[in-house]
């Protein structure tokens, strides 16, 4: 089960974080009871989160994705009982992610990503364009 976790987190690593990051990352990946879920999109590009329930520690990991709009940042939310709350933003460097997310997803019903102005937004105002179920 840790390779087949590790096999799809390895593309998103190979193309996006740098050797110390990587590192950090697969030996995340390597614990027991480590889970990865993929976002479906609306934009270009592929992005998961690999969590472990339980931990205050994440990483969503992307490929491929596009800039958002000039004065646009993507934003992070988990959302439990409709409720979302803001995991912060983020831009891709030429299209990869490598991003720590210092919360539990399991806490949450869904992940979500918007497209929001620099900075961010208390609630989403922006349509979203990546969002994957969690379970626990």
């Amino acid at each position: 089960a840790v390779a087949l976790v590790a096999g799809a987190v390895g593309g998103y690593l190979a193309a996006s974080a740098g050797d110390g990051e990587q590192a950090e990352v697969l030996a995340f990946v390597a614990e027991p009871g480590t889970r990865v879920a993929r976002f479906t999109g609306e934009v270009q590009g592929s992005l998961a989160v690999v969590y472990r329930p339980g931990e205050d520690l994440s990483y969503v990991l992307g490929t491929d994705l596009e800039d958002p709009p000039t004065g646009r940042d993507y934003q992070l939310w988990t959302i439990r009982d409709g409720q979302p709350v803001s995991q912060g933003t983020f831009e891709p460097d030429d299209g990869s992610l490598v991003l720590e997310v210092p919360a539990d997803p399991s806490a949450a019903d869904v992940m979500a990503v918007t497209i929001e102005v620099d900075g961010g937004v208390p609630a989403p105002e922006g349509p979203i364009v990546f969002q994957t179920p969690i379970t626990a």
